[in-house]
């Protein structure tokens, strides 16, 4: 494949607001009083008949993929409780918390076990389980909460010896590990502000491949072409083979067109000695 194409399928969740982050939000279920509110998953196959099975069809006999996103259960379950509510559950009433992961854990499996009866080239993983120093919560929930429903939402698609990607935001040192673990083809997006990636790729490069990485909130914003292409060009150098060229995050708005493609022509047109 020359082009994988992202199609986002996510848990739905009880709502959506843009308006402000994640960690602002209040909560939309505050204890067990209130799990009525949360409404009732629409059928996974149905979803993936809508959303995916016509850029299956779109494609066939092209050189483009096509790779679904679907989530894990942390960020789905802190925004739903909310971030400080979430926070104190998981000391006051831990068995809430695992309520409301189950009911995501369950809506994904179903989305993955109807995604690996088709023939997707990448599955991308989405959960962003680490803020700018680490992991959102300590490791301890991490080991006993996440990482047991993520590889559940997971075994259907290793089944079907389907790549995997993940999309984590973060300081992902202590990310790239579980990536492994958890036989992970490939992580995005190391953010520059809080990662090295040049240190991870001599760390971990043979053994997991790194998306991402050129700065959207410096070198894509404020830089010239000249500069992007530049910064694109050392990446290419510095982390292949095993690198995938991307942002360091979404590509906002405010980023110049002309930047962002610097970056996409550089990487048709610039090739390795």
């Amino acid at each position: 494949m020359d082009v994988i194409l992202p199609l986002l399928i996510w848990c739905v969740k009880p709502r959506e607001r843009t308006d402000v982050n994640a960690g602002d939000q209040d909560p939309f279920i505050r204890d067990w009083n209130e799990l009525d509110k949360m409404p009732a998953a629409p059928s996974a196959k149905l979803m993936v008949e809508r959303l995916v099975d016509p850029y299956l069809d779109s494609t066939q006999g092209t050189k483009i993929g096509v790779g679904p996103q679907v989530r894990s259960v942390l960020c789905n379950t802190y925004e739903t409780l909310g971030l400080e509510n979430f926070m104190y559950k998981l000391n006051d009433d831990v068995g809430l918390v695992e309520h409301i992961m189950d009911i995501y854990m369950n809506y994904s499996i179903g989305l993955a076990e109807e995604l690996g009866t088709r023939n997707i080239s990448l599955f991308w993983l989405d959960d962003d389980i680490a803020d700018n120093k680490g992991f959102i919560v300590g490791p301890k929930y991490i080991d006993k909460l996440w990482m047991p429903r993520t590889k559940r939402i997971l075994e259907p698609i290793k089944k079907k010896n389907i790549p995997i990607a993940w999309h984590c935001c973060g300081n992902l040192t202590d990310v790239v590990p579980l990536a492994i673990e958890l036989g992970i083809s490939a992580l995005q997006t190391f953010q520059v502000n809080c990662n090295d990636i040049y240190t991870i790729k001599e760390k971990y490069g043979d053994k997991i491949c790194i998306i991402g990485g050129i700065d959207c909130t410096k070198v894509l914003l404020y830089g010239t072409p000249d500069e992007v292409i530049k910064e694109t060009k050392e990446h290419i150098d510095r982390l292949s083979p095993g690198y995938v060229v991307g942002s360091s995050h979404s590509i906002t708005n405010d980023i110049p067109p002309e930047n962002y493609m610097a970056m996409i022509e550089t990487v048709q047109n610039y090739s390795l000695d």
